[in-house]
């Protein structure tokens, strides 16, 4: 009798009435998102609700009040939603990336990350997952590999403005801050910290004249010779007026016993200055005048010719 019910339960279901409800469910989830992007945030729940309490399995609607959940702060609820939408939809990459976002404002960096790696493997171009797994490394201190994830997210949407923004932001942060470290290691003689530092530096950008010229200094100071030129031959390809990258190499080449060579480099600096105001910094990154920086390159060359 049990099992006869059962079937004419089945039968009794009017498909008009079915289809009304899915219109219905739908129209609920809709004005839950037209709310949620006017910020009314609890409407939007109501709704969701509405839409949960005729399908509670809704994957999509499970998410969506997840998020209006994370914009009233309410963290952990949040996540309980995200979750029960993965564990009906795991293959969708969006419940992930807004569990992420949640984990980030909650300054829990680390987990952030990981649910970025998770919806990426779902999605590996999603230029919204890339940018924020950007963010939360530069968060937790990993700021190279902040920047490579910024970077690939610019390879795939070159415009995308919140990247370039935080990216940019980024960049600065580190060049200021690991170039301050560089320099106060170096001034302690801490040589390997300040190598370290301004490789930071170089790493976001690689054109940073004033890193290439400590880093050349740093390897002259540690009797890396070679190493040295290198690193000022680079600085002298981006700019090839640079005073005291010449003056530099030229201290290298005289300690190396290349003294033709030596000559050239301060006589390059010689003209380099002269062509400038005597009194004015030889170059902005360094505490010396052009007429000191002349008199200096004169009695390398002086002391040169005497051996």
């Amino acid at each position: 009798m049990g099992m006869f019910d059962k079937l004419r339960g089945k039968t009794d279901k009017n498909p008009k009435i079915e289809a009304v409800s899915r219109n219905s469910i739908k129209e609920w989830n809709d004005k839950g998102i037209s709310l949620y992007n006017q910020g009314k945030y609890k409407e939007a729940i109501k709704y969701y609700d509405k839409s949960l309490k005729a399908e509670p399995n809704s994957a999509e609607v499970l998410n969506n009040k997840g998020n209006a959940l994370r914009q009233l702060g309410k963290h952990k609820e949040a996540l309980s939603f995200f979750d029960k939408s993965i564990s009906i939809n795991p293959q969708n990459s969006d419940p992930w990336i807004n569990k992420g976002a949640t984990y980030y404002d909650m300054e829990l960096d680390k987990k952030a990350i990981e649910c970025y790696d998770k919806a990426l493997t779902l999605d590996p171009s999603n230029v919204m997952t890339l940018s924020n797994k950007g963010a939360a490394l530069a968060n937790s201190g990993d700021y190279i590999n902040a920047i490579k994830s910024f970077d690939k997210a610019l390879k795939i949407n070159a415009s995308d403005e919140n990247t370039k923004i935080n990216r940019s932001r980024l960049v600065e942060h580190v060049i200021i801050s690991s170039a301050e470290k560089g320099y106060e290691n170096f001034v302690n003689g801490n040589y390997s910290k300040s190598m370290k530092y301004y490789n930071e530096v170089l790493m976001v950008d690689p054109t940073n004249i004033n890193a290439l010229t400590t880093k050349g200094t740093l390897y002259f100071l540690e009797n890396k010779y070679k190493d040295a030129i290198n690193t000022f031959n680079k600085g002298l390809s981006i700019n090839p007026d640079h005073s005291i990258l010449w003056f530099n190499k030229g201290e290298v080449l005289e300690n190396m016993g290349n003294n033709s060579e030596a000559i050239e480099c301060f006589n390059k600096t010689i003209n380099i200055c002269a062509s400038r105001n005597s009194t004015s910094q030889a170059e902005a990154d360094v505490n010396v005048t052009n007429r000191d920086l002349i008199a200096d390159a004169k009695q390398h060359i002086q002391h040169i010719k005497r051996l």
